[in-house]
Protein backbone atom coordinates (compact mmCIF):
# COMPACT_ATOMS: atom_id res chain seq x y z
CA UNK A 1 0.00 0.00 0.00
CA UNK A 2 1.29 3.48 -0.91
CA UNK A 3 1.25 5.82 2.10
CA UNK A 4 2.87 8.97 0.69
CA UNK A 5 1.96 11.50 -1.96
CA UNK A 6 4.42 12.74 -4.58
CA UNK A 7 5.11 15.74 -6.79
CA UNK A 8 7.01 15.43 -10.02
CA UNK A 9 8.48 17.16 -13.07
CA UNK A 10 9.36 15.38 -16.29
CA UNK A 11 11.22 17.24 -19.04
CA UNK A 12 12.03 16.03 -22.52
CA UNK A 13 14.06 17.20 -25.48
CA UNK A 14 13.24 15.27 -28.65
CA UNK A 15 15.87 12.65 -29.36
CA UNK A 16 17.03 12.56 -25.74
CA UNK A 17 16.03 10.45 -22.74
CA UNK A 18 13.56 12.38 -20.56
CA UNK A 19 14.74 13.77 -17.23
CA UNK A 20 12.46 13.13 -14.26
CA UNK A 21 12.28 14.67 -10.78
CA UNK A 22 9.89 12.86 -8.41
CA UNK A 23 9.78 13.89 -4.73
CA UNK A 24 7.80 12.20 -1.90
CA UNK A 25 6.02 14.45 0.58
CA UNK A 26 5.83 13.85 4.31
CA UNK A 27 3.12 11.63 5.76
CA UNK A 28 -0.34 13.26 5.61
CA UNK A 29 1.02 16.08 3.39
CA UNK A 30 -0.33 16.75 -0.08
CA UNK A 31 0.24 19.17 -2.95
CA UNK A 32 -2.17 20.73 -5.39
CA UNK A 33 -1.17 21.14 -9.03
CA UNK A 34 -2.02 24.55 -10.49
CA UNK A 35 -2.70 23.91 -14.17
CA UNK A 36 -2.29 27.06 -16.27
CA UNK A 37 -1.73 26.99 -20.02
CA UNK A 38 0.31 30.20 -19.90
CA UNK A 39 2.66 29.10 -17.09
CA UNK A 40 5.62 28.95 -19.48
CA UNK A 41 4.72 31.85 -21.77
CA UNK A 42 7.40 34.48 -22.22
CA UNK A 43 10.41 32.44 -21.09
CA UNK A 44 13.59 32.97 -23.08
CA UNK A 45 15.87 30.34 -21.57
CA UNK A 46 15.85 26.92 -19.95
CA UNK A 47 16.96 28.56 -16.71
CA UNK A 48 13.96 30.89 -16.67
CA UNK A 49 11.59 28.01 -17.43
CA UNK A 50 12.96 25.97 -14.52
CA UNK A 51 12.55 28.92 -12.16
CA UNK A 52 8.81 29.01 -12.88
CA UNK A 53 8.04 25.34 -12.28
CA UNK A 54 7.94 25.31 -8.42
CA UNK A 55 5.06 27.82 -8.52
CA UNK A 56 2.87 25.12 -10.11
CA UNK A 57 2.69 23.18 -6.82
CA UNK A 58 0.69 24.64 -3.93
CA UNK A 59 -0.29 23.59 -0.43
CA UNK A 60 -4.08 22.91 -0.63
CA UNK A 61 -4.41 23.87 3.03
CA UNK A 62 -2.32 27.05 2.78
CA UNK A 63 -3.79 30.38 3.78
CA UNK A 64 -3.48 33.11 1.17
CA UNK A 65 -5.48 35.88 2.83
CA UNK A 66 -3.15 36.71 5.70
CA UNK A 67 -0.19 37.94 3.66
CA UNK A 68 1.94 34.86 4.24
CA UNK A 69 4.46 33.74 1.64
CA UNK A 70 3.15 30.82 -0.48
CA UNK A 71 4.68 27.58 0.67
CA UNK A 72 7.59 26.17 -1.33
CA UNK A 73 6.34 22.61 -1.81
CA UNK A 74 9.56 21.51 -3.53
CA UNK A 75 12.00 23.19 -1.15
CA UNK A 76 10.20 21.96 1.98
CA UNK A 77 10.57 18.29 1.09
CA UNK A 78 13.67 18.17 -1.10
CA UNK A 79 15.94 17.13 1.75
CA UNK A 80 18.61 15.68 -0.52
CA UNK A 81 18.57 18.89 -2.63
CA UNK A 82 17.83 16.85 -5.73
CA UNK A 83 15.94 19.69 -7.44
CA UNK A 84 19.03 21.91 -7.95
CA UNK A 85 20.85 18.84 -9.29
CA UNK A 86 17.92 18.13 -11.60
CA UNK A 87 18.01 21.73 -12.83
CA UNK A 88 21.69 21.46 -13.68
CA UNK A 89 20.98 18.35 -15.78
CA UNK A 90 18.12 20.05 -17.62
CA UNK A 91 20.19 23.15 -18.38
CA UNK A 92 22.59 20.99 -20.38
CA UNK A 93 19.75 20.31 -22.86
CA UNK A 94 19.70 24.02 -23.86
CA UNK A 95 16.22 23.55 -25.39
CA UNK A 96 13.06 21.78 -24.14
CA UNK A 97 10.22 20.29 -26.19
CA UNK A 98 7.86 18.92 -23.53
CA UNK A 99 7.19 19.54 -19.84
CA UNK A 100 5.06 17.26 -17.67
CA UNK A 101 4.06 18.33 -14.15
CA UNK A 102 2.25 15.91 -11.82
CA UNK A 103 1.07 15.41 -8.25
CA UNK A 104 -0.53 12.39 -6.61
CA UNK A 105 -3.26 11.52 -4.15
CA UNK A 106 -2.99 7.98 -2.83
CA UNK A 107 -5.97 5.74 -2.21
CA UNK A 108 -6.28 2.28 -0.72
CA UNK A 109 -6.68 0.73 -4.15
CA UNK A 110 -4.04 2.72 -6.02
CA UNK A 111 -2.76 6.14 -6.98
CA UNK A 112 -4.61 9.12 -8.50
CA UNK A 113 -2.20 11.30 -10.52
CA UNK A 114 -3.13 14.84 -11.61
CA UNK A 115 -1.07 16.21 -14.47
CA UNK A 116 -0.43 19.23 -16.69
CA UNK A 117 1.28 18.44 -19.98
CA UNK A 118 2.98 21.19 -21.99
CA UNK A 119 3.86 20.16 -25.54
CA UNK A 120 5.82 23.27 -26.48
CA UNK A 121 6.86 22.26 -29.99
CA UNK A 122 3.52 20.61 -30.77
CA UNK A 123 1.53 23.60 -29.53
CA UNK A 124 -0.75 21.62 -27.22
CA UNK A 125 -1.73 21.86 -23.54
CA UNK A 126 -3.39 18.98 -21.69
CA UNK A 127 -4.62 18.58 -18.11
CA UNK A 128 -6.21 15.52 -16.55
CA UNK A 129 -5.97 12.67 -14.09
CA UNK A 130 -4.86 9.07 -14.31
CA UNK A 131 -5.79 6.34 -11.85
CA UNK A 132 -3.21 3.59 -11.43
CA UNK A 133 -4.25 0.46 -9.54
CA UNK A 134 -0.82 -0.64 -8.34
CA UNK A 135 0.71 -0.80 -4.87
CA UNK A 136 4.44 -0.20 -5.29
CA UNK A 137 6.01 3.27 -5.50
CA UNK A 138 8.09 2.43 -8.55
CA UNK A 139 5.20 0.60 -10.21
CA UNK A 140 2.80 3.56 -10.26
CA UNK A 141 5.55 5.94 -11.39
CA UNK A 142 6.67 3.81 -14.32
CA UNK A 143 3.08 3.08 -15.36
CA UNK A 144 2.13 6.77 -15.25
CA UNK A 145 5.09 7.90 -17.38
CA UNK A 146 4.38 5.09 -19.84
CA UNK A 147 0.77 6.26 -20.25
CA UNK A 148 1.84 9.86 -20.76
CA UNK A 149 4.14 8.80 -23.62
CA UNK A 150 1.00 7.80 -25.51
CA UNK A 151 -0.83 11.11 -25.01
CA UNK A 152 -1.31 13.06 -28.21
CA UNK A 153 -4.37 15.21 -27.52
CA UNK A 154 -5.09 18.45 -25.70
CA UNK A 155 -6.18 22.01 -26.46
CA UNK A 156 -4.20 24.07 -28.91
CA UNK A 157 -1.90 26.66 -27.34
CA UNK A 158 0.70 28.80 -29.06
CA UNK A 159 3.57 28.98 -26.58
CA UNK A 160 5.42 32.30 -26.46
CA UNK A 161 8.64 30.49 -25.61
CA UNK A 162 12.08 30.68 -27.12
CA UNK A 163 15.38 29.26 -26.02
CA UNK A 164 18.17 31.62 -26.90
CA UNK A 165 21.27 29.71 -27.96
CA UNK A 166 24.06 29.55 -25.45
CA UNK A 167 26.82 31.82 -26.63
CA UNK A 168 30.12 30.04 -26.88
CA UNK A 169 32.95 32.02 -25.44
CA UNK A 170 35.72 32.76 -27.85
CA UNK A 171 39.07 31.39 -26.87
CA UNK A 172 40.57 33.71 -24.33
CA UNK A 173 43.88 33.86 -22.69
CA UNK A 174 43.53 32.04 -19.40
CA UNK A 175 43.85 34.20 -16.34
CA UNK A 176 44.68 33.03 -12.88
CA UNK A 177 41.66 32.74 -10.60
CA UNK A 178 42.10 32.85 -6.82
CA UNK A 179 38.99 30.69 -6.36
CA UNK A 180 39.04 27.02 -5.40
CA UNK A 181 36.30 25.29 -7.42
CA UNK A 182 35.30 21.64 -7.07
CA UNK A 183 32.65 20.14 -9.36
CA UNK A 184 30.98 23.48 -10.00
CA UNK A 185 31.04 24.58 -6.35
CA UNK A 186 33.24 27.38 -5.00
CA UNK A 187 34.64 25.99 -1.75
CA UNK A 188 37.21 28.65 -0.88
CA UNK A 189 39.97 30.96 -2.05
CA UNK A 190 43.73 30.61 -2.49
CA UNK A 191 45.91 31.70 0.42
CA UNK A 192 48.03 33.81 -1.95
CA UNK A 193 45.67 36.76 -1.63
CA UNK A 194 42.12 37.98 -1.93
CA UNK A 195 41.19 40.83 -4.33
CA UNK A 196 38.61 43.50 -3.59
CA UNK A 197 36.40 42.26 -6.43
CA UNK A 198 35.60 38.58 -6.93
CA UNK A 199 34.25 37.46 -10.33
CA UNK A 200 32.85 33.93 -10.14
CA UNK A 201 33.17 32.27 -13.58
CA UNK A 202 30.34 30.85 -15.66
CA UNK A 203 29.62 27.19 -14.99
CA UNK A 204 29.74 27.56 -11.22
CA UNK A 205 26.36 26.55 -9.77
CA UNK A 206 26.92 27.00 -6.04
CA UNK A 207 28.88 29.07 -3.54
CA UNK A 208 29.73 26.54 -0.86
CA UNK A 209 29.24 26.91 2.89
CA UNK A 210 31.71 29.37 4.50
CA UNK A 211 33.52 29.79 1.15
CA UNK A 212 34.34 33.50 1.76
CA UNK A 213 33.41 33.83 5.44
CA UNK A 214 35.35 36.50 7.33
CA UNK A 215 37.29 37.86 4.33
CA UNK A 216 37.19 41.61 5.00
CA UNK A 217 39.11 42.59 1.86
CA UNK A 218 36.18 41.67 -0.42
CA UNK A 219 34.08 44.67 -1.50
CA UNK A 220 32.23 43.35 -4.54
CA UNK A 221 31.04 39.93 -5.77
CA UNK A 222 29.86 39.23 -9.32
CA UNK A 223 28.00 35.95 -9.71
CA UNK A 224 27.45 34.13 -13.05
CA UNK A 225 24.10 33.32 -14.66
CA UNK A 226 24.76 29.64 -13.86
CA UNK A 227 24.63 30.19 -10.08
CA UNK A 228 21.74 28.46 -8.28
CA UNK A 229 22.66 28.29 -4.59
CA UNK A 230 24.48 30.58 -2.13
CA UNK A 231 25.44 28.31 0.74
CA UNK A 232 25.34 28.63 4.51
CA UNK A 233 27.45 31.54 5.84
CA UNK A 234 29.09 31.83 2.41
CA UNK A 235 29.87 35.56 2.92
CA UNK A 236 29.26 35.83 6.65
CA UNK A 237 31.46 38.43 8.34
CA UNK A 238 32.63 40.11 5.09
CA UNK A 239 32.27 43.53 6.69
CA UNK A 240 33.43 45.50 3.64
CA UNK A 241 31.25 43.67 1.13
CA UNK A 242 29.02 46.42 -0.31
CA UNK A 243 27.67 44.96 -3.54
CA UNK A 244 26.63 41.54 -4.83
CA UNK A 245 25.30 41.07 -8.37
CA UNK A 246 22.62 38.37 -8.08
CA UNK A 247 21.56 37.11 -11.53
CA UNK A 248 18.22 35.74 -12.65
CA UNK A 249 18.40 31.97 -12.17
CA UNK A 250 19.48 32.09 -8.51
CA UNK A 251 17.12 29.79 -6.58
CA UNK A 252 18.23 29.67 -2.95
CA UNK A 253 20.10 31.68 -0.29
CA UNK A 254 20.92 29.52 2.72
CA UNK A 255 21.27 30.14 6.45
CA UNK A 256 23.25 33.27 7.46
CA UNK A 257 24.72 33.56 3.95
CA UNK A 258 25.30 37.36 4.21
CA UNK A 259 25.26 37.77 7.98
CA UNK A 260 27.21 40.81 9.24
CA UNK A 261 28.18 42.15 5.82
CA UNK A 262 28.29 45.79 4.72
CA UNK A 263 25.73 45.47 1.91
CA UNK A 264 24.18 48.78 0.88
CA UNK A 265 22.39 47.80 -2.33
CA UNK A 266 20.62 44.50 -2.87
CA UNK A 267 18.59 43.28 -5.86
CA UNK A 268 16.84 39.92 -5.42
CA UNK A 269 15.90 38.22 -8.74
CA UNK A 270 12.42 36.84 -9.37
CA UNK A 271 13.88 33.34 -9.76
CA UNK A 272 14.81 33.38 -6.06
CA UNK A 273 12.26 31.22 -4.22
CA UNK A 274 13.91 30.50 -0.86
CA UNK A 275 15.79 32.62 1.70
CA UNK A 276 16.76 30.81 4.90
CA UNK A 277 16.75 32.18 8.45
CA UNK A 278 19.22 34.96 9.35
CA UNK A 279 20.38 35.23 5.75
CA UNK A 280 20.90 39.01 6.13
CA UNK A 281 21.05 39.42 9.91
CA UNK A 282 23.42 42.18 11.00
CA UNK A 283 23.15 43.92 7.60
CA UNK A 284 22.62 47.42 8.98
CA UNK A 285 23.52 49.54 5.95
CA UNK A 286 21.02 48.57 3.25
CA UNK A 287 19.59 51.71 1.63
CA UNK A 288 18.31 50.20 -1.65
CA UNK A 289 16.44 46.89 -1.93
CA UNK A 290 14.67 45.23 -4.84
CA UNK A 291 12.28 42.43 -3.74
CA UNK A 292 11.79 39.11 -5.52
CA UNK A 293 8.33 38.52 -6.93
CA UNK A 294 8.49 34.86 -5.83
CA UNK A 295 8.86 35.59 -2.09
CA UNK A 296 6.13 37.37 -0.14
CA UNK A 297 7.35 37.14 3.47
CA UNK A 298 10.90 38.33 4.26
CA UNK A 299 10.81 38.32 8.05
CA UNK A 300 13.23 35.40 8.34
CA UNK A 301 15.91 37.55 6.64
CA UNK A 302 16.45 39.43 9.94
CA UNK A 303 17.84 42.48 8.17
CA UNK A 304 17.81 46.06 9.48
CA UNK A 305 15.84 48.32 7.17
CA UNK A 306 15.29 51.89 8.23
CA UNK A 307 15.68 55.25 6.52
CA UNK A 308 15.58 58.91 7.41
CA UNK A 309 15.44 62.23 5.60
CA UNK A 310 19.22 62.42 5.16
CA UNK A 311 19.62 58.82 3.98
CA UNK A 312 16.28 57.40 2.80
CA UNK A 313 15.55 53.71 2.30
CA UNK A 314 14.38 52.79 -1.20
CA UNK A 315 12.32 49.65 -1.77
CA UNK A 316 11.72 48.60 -5.39
CA UNK A 317 8.74 46.35 -6.10
CA UNK A 318 8.43 44.10 -9.17
CA UNK A 319 6.15 45.32 -11.94
CA UNK A 320 2.47 44.94 -11.04
CA UNK A 321 3.08 44.43 -7.31
CA UNK A 322 2.01 46.60 -4.37
CA UNK A 323 3.18 47.01 -0.79
CA UNK A 324 0.29 44.83 0.37
CA UNK A 325 1.85 41.87 -1.48
CA UNK A 326 4.92 41.76 0.81
CA UNK A 327 5.84 41.47 4.48
CA UNK A 328 9.35 42.89 4.67
CA UNK A 329 9.95 43.37 8.38
CA UNK A 330 8.60 42.41 11.83
CA UNK A 331 7.38 46.00 12.25
CA UNK A 332 3.70 46.12 11.27
CA UNK A 333 4.09 49.82 10.41
CA UNK A 334 7.11 49.25 8.17
CA UNK A 335 5.45 50.67 5.04
CA UNK A 336 4.43 53.84 6.93
CA UNK A 337 7.86 54.80 8.30
CA UNK A 338 9.47 58.15 7.58
CA UNK A 339 12.34 58.13 5.12
CA UNK A 340 10.92 55.27 3.06
CA UNK A 341 10.71 55.57 -0.75
CA UNK A 342 8.71 52.91 -2.59
CA UNK A 343 9.09 52.46 -6.34
CA UNK A 344 7.47 50.02 -8.76
CA UNK A 345 9.39 48.71 -11.77
CA UNK A 346 8.14 49.78 -15.17
CA UNK A 347 8.36 48.16 -18.55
Amino acid sequence: MITLDFIGINIKKNGKEPLDFCQPLDNEESAELVSKADLLDGVTSVEELLARLPAAFQDPWGEDDDGEEPRDMIGDFDYERDFPKFCRQVEKLQTIDKVLLYSTGNRNDGMRVSFAYYDITGGKFLVGQEFIAVTGNNEWHQEFLSRMEEKNDGEMHVYNVRFDPVKKNRAKKKTHSPLIIEKGVVVGIQESGCPKKIVVPEGVTEIGAFAFAGLNSIEQIELPSSIRIIGESAFSGCENLKEVVMPEGLLEIQFAAFQFTGLTKLSLPDSLTHIADLAFSGCDYITWLRLSRAIKDYRRCSWYLEGDEEEPLTIVLPKGCTCDDFIVDEDEDFWNQDGLIVKVEEG
